[in-house]
């Protein structure tokens, strides 16, 4: 897992469908909105190798892609926790916000 200090969430319309109970996820209630957040690495599992993630990295992390069944939920929080083969790195010519609704 990797937890990332959320800078910016990408809101898209699964994510409203989801809201109203009109996407094909539905989650258990009660539940932290959005798939799509760009960040920054503050901490990361002893099973994270350094040359995968680092802490201080920038990235961006589709919780729909998460093989634990994240469901796409939870992007609309301040730390988002994650596993780490749902997180890409962000080049450092690209700016936070510009990755954030990358996903769709």
């Amino acid at each position: 897992k990797v937890l990332i200090s959320t800078h910016y969430v990408g809101i898209q319309y699964p994510d409203f469908l989801q809201a109203q109970g009109l996407y094909q996820i539905k989650p258990k209630l009660p539940y932290t909105p959005g798939m799509d957040v760009a960040g920054i690495v503050v901490d990361k599992g002893s099973d994270v190798p350094d040359d995968e993630l680092r802490i201080g990295d920038r990235v961006y992390a589709n919780t729909a892609l998460c093989p634990d069944g994240g469901g796409g939920t939870g992007a609309l929080a301040e730390l988002v926790s994650i596993s780490s083969t749902a997180v890409f790195p962000i080049p450092d010519s690209l700016h936070l916000s510009s990755v954030a609704n990358i996903g769709r």
